[in-house]
């Protein structure tokens, strides 16, 4: 940390960059477009994305060093509106900057030609940034997934209407990144009148599900708020392959987060114990797992959704707390 650019400047600095051309430079990192990222055992790697016109610029610290630099942009261009919504690591050597109306870019830290990799979400928004979709990393760090609820009329046409009958339903839609072709497949899809039927949804508003948030360790878990007009708020974990409701637990309303924050998942407990890292039950345990891997990953998703569709009932008891991961929102 202590190679990380001061937050202040001193008086002597101040007036030595006064005297230059461009002034006194602005040193202060933007949380919501820095990403650290852990190469090995012993090297941090911590990049900053800027956009400066219609470029990007990379504040790096690698090996010890910090550099600027500007990267090409592959296959594409960088879209004029683009904003950070939040960066998140991919597996050892990739950083994924996402821009939840725009899409998301790689970096990858190994390339000795610095590039980016701009990708457009498989589907455009309705409305909302991170209050009804969210791109999260899964399956111990190798695996990208993109959630997004869209609202439905009740005729099952999308879009919303101001039908009583569907004024609150909507469908979950996922989808997993393919990095070996940097293609979106989707590998799930739940109504809200299947979770509106399982028992252990029972005193819980049928309100349209909020700020999704994807398990680290699980792709099929995923985590959503549901509000009840103001006045009460819920989390839920859904699991999209058997459509069940993992856990569902009763948000204090004095500690509701404020609206439009992107929400992230995080673990405390893994770094003192280092058994949790076997959690993952054999989907994906380590980043040198290969794109096989994940291929495999995504056919298994594939036949348990095609297999599930008449499974209607909750699998577990309602709980107090969400077992796997502790979610948390943030925004600027």
């Amino acid at each position: 940390l202590s190679l990380l650019p001061p937050y202040h400047l001193t008086e002597e600095e101040k007036k030595r960059l006064a005297r230059k051309p461009t002034g006194i430079v602005h040193r202060r990192l933007d949380n919501l477009a820095t990403g650290l990222l852990r190469c090995g055992e012993d090297e941090l790697v911590v990049v900053e994305l800027k956009i400066v016109g219609e470029a990007a610029e990379l504040l790096l610290l690698q090996k010890g060093e910090w550099s600027v630099i500007r990267p090409r942009i592959r296959e594409g261009e960088l879209p004029s509106s683009w904003e950070t919504d939040t960066v998140i690591p991919v597996g050892d050597r990739w950083l994924c900057w996402v821009d939840l109306i725009n899409g998301v870019m790689f970096y990858d830290v190994s390339e000795e030609e610095p590039t980016l990799k701009y990708l457009s979400l498989p589907v455009n928004t309705y409305f909302g940034r991170g209050r009804y979709r969210n791109v999260c990393v899964t399956a111990s760090g190798d695996a990208v997934k993109f959630v997004n609820v869209f609202p439905r009329c009740c005729c099952g046409s999308a879009g919303a209407s101001y039908c009583k009958h569907s004024r609150s339903a909507y469908t979950i839609h996922t989808w997993i990144l393919m990095t070996n072709d940097m293609t979106w497949v989707m590998d799930g899809i739940v109504d809200a009148t299947e979770l509106w039927a399982l028992d252990g949804y029972k005193g819980i508003p049928r309100a349209q599900i909020e700020y999704p948030v994807v398990s680290m360790d699980e792709p099929h878990a995923i985590c959503f708020a549901v509000e009840n007009k103001g006045h009460k708020a819920w989390l839920i974990m859904t699991d999209m392959r058997s459509k069940t409701l993992l856990s569902v637990s009763r948000f204090p309303k004095r500690e509701w987060f404020p609206i439009e924050k992107t929400g992230i998942p995080c673990k405390v407990s893994c770094y003192l114990n280092s058994s949790l890292k076997s959690r993952s039950k054999g989907i994906l345990s380590s980043t040198s797992k290969s794109q096989t891997d994940i291929d495999a990953l995504v056919d298994k998703l594939r036949v348990n959704n095609d297999g599930s569709q008449v499974q209607h009932s909750c699998r577990t008891p309602l709980e107090a707390s969400f077992p796997r991961d502790t979610y948390l929102w943030h925004g600027p």
